[in-house]
Order: structure tokens, then sequence, then C-alpha cells
């Protein structure tokens, strides 16, 4: 072989030029090969490659490393093994970009060892404006709407409200309420079906994403709260009636003492909205426009009243 020719068959380098590096290739038959391979049991089975090459690597004229496919798939020329990245690197990864796009994640499970832990990313829901849902008898139940303007608050509903079903399907948990939001879409109007003093009603409600959930409640906080003047609320049941109001002890010289609210009034009404629990009171009065004049009816006495109230400013 030409000197300019020859070349390592490890690394590809170019050998060096003399005749001790040249030793002329002497071709046996078919029967002096196998008798060699019989005499020597060594032969008979090749030895592990075990001590590599660690020179630099030879590459051709395209980039690619020469003579790997005589180590193995997994060999280049220098003889250092290439290190793949573990399978369940590339889901993580790909969790981790579309979370950093802002978008949302199927539910994902990942096999490991036999375990199967889930890997689940948070996917939008839709919200009604309630902060917290309660199992009762016949569905789930909550305390307040806040913030003001928001889907429940739209839809006519009120704290103490009974929802029985949401678009057409039974809620009896507040794990079921919050799995039918989670699977309704964004802006979906469903259809509501509630029990409000004993008498089952149904009304229509669009859903809303959690930015305008949040927006809403970020004008309801910005805006100037309205004050009455009440010292103790306690939630009871209006005499020989369905109907649950909210019982009040009234502060000296405020204006709900002005306007002739007294101790022992239970308050069913407040601005033409039906109170039945103390905290969507607390919520009605503070979403009241102070120097305005409200409407509040109170049962004292077995008689029902409207009193109207000029409303002061929560400092």
């Amino acid at each position: 072989m030409p000197a300019e020719m020859r070349f390592c068959r490890q690394c590809g380098h170019r050998l060096g030029e003399g005749v001790a590096e040249y030793t002329e290739t002497v071709r046996l038959s078919n029967t002096q090969a196998a008798g060699r391979a019989t005499a020597n049991p060594k032969n008979q089975k090749q030895a592990p490659f075990e001590m590599p090459y660690w020179g630099p690597i030879a590459r051709d004229a395209r980039g690619n490393t020469m003579n790997s496919a005589a180590m193995g798939a997994d060999w280049p020329a220098c003889g250092r093994r290439r290190r793949r990245k573990p399978w369940f690197i590339w889901p993580i990864i790909g969790i981790a970009l579309a979370t950093m796009a802002g978008g949302s994640i199927v539910p994902l499970r990942i096999n490991l060892g036999g375990r199967r832990p889930a890997v689940v990313a948070n996917a939008p829901r839709s919200y009604v404006g309630v902060d917290e849902f309660k199992t009762t008898d016949g569905g789930v139940t909550f305390d307040t709407i806040s913030p003001p303007g928001s889907a429940a608050d739209r839809a006519g509903l009120i704290g103490g409200d009974i929802i029985t079903s949401i678009d057409g399907r039974t809620v009896k948990t507040a794990d079921e309420m919050i799995n039918l939001l989670t699977m309704t879409p964004i802006g979906k109007t469903v259809d509501v079906t509630f029990i409000r003093d004993g008498e089952t009603k149904t009304t229509k409600m669009t859903t809303v994403s959690q930015a305008e959930n949040s927006r809403l409640d970020s004008v309801a906080s910005s805006q100037t709260k309205g004050y009455l003047g009440l010292s103790d609320f306690d939630r009871v049941q209006v005499p020989n009636s369905n109907i649950y109001g909210v019982q009040i002890e009234v502060r000296r010289n405020r204006p709900a003492d002005i306007a002739g609210l007294r101790d022992g009034d239970i308050i069913t009404e407040f601005n033409d909205t039906p109170i039945r629990t103390t905290d969507e009171l607390r919520s009605r009065i503070g979403r009241a426009t102070p120097g305005s004049t409200v409407k509040v009816v109170v049962v004292r006495d077995g008689q029902r009243m409207e009193i109207p109230v000029k409303m002061g400013q929560d400092d």
C-alpha cells in the first residue's frame, strides 16, 4: 500500500514512514484458518473491547466519525462511549417548556419501576365567584358571592342557596362541583338548579376565567366601602317560615341606629337582595355606595318592615 494511504484502523491517523511499520497481508485458505482456530481456544471467542484508544477523534470529509462501526454503534473512534439521557428526561423537559409557554398540559402518567405516579398540571377552569363550596343536604352551598359582578352574582345567586345541578349534571358534594367547573369551558352559559327558602329555582350562569374573576375582585377592592354600624350578626330562621335571615345588634348613633333599626331585628333583604347568611350581609353592606339610601327589610316581632337607611362610609 502506498505510504500516503496507510492509516490506523482504530483512530484513522496516518501512519509514519518506514519499512518496519509495513506488514504484508497474508491470506490463509479456509482449511488453514479453521485449523488455527481449533488449535488455539482463545480464538474461539473474541475478547471484549476493554482498552479503547483515547486519542483524537478522526472524522471523514462529511464530519462523520471514522471506524465507529468496528467498535459498535455506541463507540466513536476515540473509544469513549456516548452517554444517552434517561428516557424519562424528555417528558419532563416537554412539561417544563409547555408550562413556560403558558399552555395547558393534559394529565400524564410516567411508569418508573412498576410505580405509576401521576404528573398532572393544573388546567384552566371556569370560575363563578364563590370562594368556597360546602357539602350540605341536597347539594352544595356557599356563604357569599364575591366579587361583585361575578358569574354567580349576575345569575342572581346569593349566599345560602343550595345548588343541586349544573349544566344538567347532579351535584352532591363540593368536590363534584369543582370537578364540573374544571370540565366546563370558560365562557359557557349553563343552567343552574338551586334551592332557596325550600323552593327549587333555575337560572342561567355564564362562567368566567380566573383572570377575569381576579380583575373584578381588584376593582371591588379599590372602591370605597359602605358602613351601617352593626355590632353583631347571627343567622336565624324567621319564625313561622322557611326563610332564614340575619339578626342584628345596632351600635348607637350610627347609620343603622339613626335610620331606626333596632337590636333583635332580622334582616331579610338589603337593597332588594335577599339576605340569608351573615357573610352575604357583610358583603352587601360593603358594596353599597357611601351616602346612598338603601332599603332594608326587617322582621320585628313577627312583622315585616321596610326601613330606608342612608349609608355611611367605612374608614
